[in-house]
């Protein structure tokens, strides 16, 4: 039972969490998660940040309704929690 509970707390955490980054993304791209269909990651070049060379992306953004944004960056990564 308290297996279930602790189990049951860290699952209300993450969608917590994840509601939060939705929230986030809509206030700064004003694009709600929800009507997205697909996320594209388009390769911008490399960069470096301190000693680290990593791929830089741009996202094409395609809702439901069929409109597309393009957004410097990686989305993805924004909605996913990774960045």
């Amino acid at each position: 039972m308290l297996k279930n509970i602790k189990s049951l707390k860290l699952q209300q955490s993450e969608l917590l969490d994840q509601l939060e980054r939705q929230i986030l993304f809509e206030e700064k791209y004003g694009i709600a998660p929800h009507k997205i269909s697909k996320i594209l990651l388009k390769p911008a070049g490399w960069s470096r940040d301190r000693e680290e060379v990593f791929m830089g992306y741009n996202s094409i953004v395609t809702m439901k309704n069929g409109d597309i944004h393009s957004i410097k960056g990686n989305v993805k990564r924004e909605l996913d929690g990774d960045g």
